[in-house]
């Protein structure tokens, strides 16, 4: 029992340290934040910049989910996301890696999501690790825009 205990209080520990990693690195990047009102493992953030907003959450399987949402006014076709999901989000050499690119759409928006699940290095997390995490799935958002904008300009 008194192992269990000591578990849990450790994870608990490990939680706070990476929690406190990713507020620094989110900060350090200029992104507005806040801790999630659901989730206590999940930190949501935005960049007033680009308006792309995400949350970070964190996994019992040592890994971290990022969720990036960017709206857009037009879908864009299936096959379109596919290829820029298969050149930019997915590493083949890593199957530990999980991401995919989906889109919810309604009557008057249209919202994409990108999604991420990456595990968590054992040795040498810091601060670095979540900002270049976060900051590859935001330029994720911006070059799919860039891709789309240049679409556009073709079909024009």
């Amino acid at each position: 029992m008194k192992k269990n205990k000591a578990k849990k209080k450790a994870q608990e520990k490990e939680l706070a340290i990476l929690l406190l990693m990713v507020c620094i690195a989110l900060e350090e990047s200029k992104f507005e934040l806040s801790l999630s009102k659901e989730d206590d493992n999940t930190i949501e953030f935005s960049d007033p910049l680009t308006d792309i907003q995400g949350c970070i959450s964190f996994n019992n399987n040592r890994t971290c989910s990022i969720f990036i949402m960017d709206k857009t006014i037009e879908a864009p076709s299936k096959t379109t996301m596919k290829l820029f999901e298969k050149a930019f989000m997915k590493n083949e050499s890593d199957m530990k890696n999980h991401s995919e690119l989906l889109i919810d759409g309604g009557p008057d928006h249209n919202t994409l999501l990108y999604y991420y699940d990456i595990p968590i290095p054992e040795k040498n997390t810091t601060v670095y690790t979540f900002r270049a995490f976060v900051l590859n799935a935001v330029m994720n958002a911006l070059r799919f825009r860039k891709v789309l904008d240049q679409l556009d300009e073709v079909d024009e």
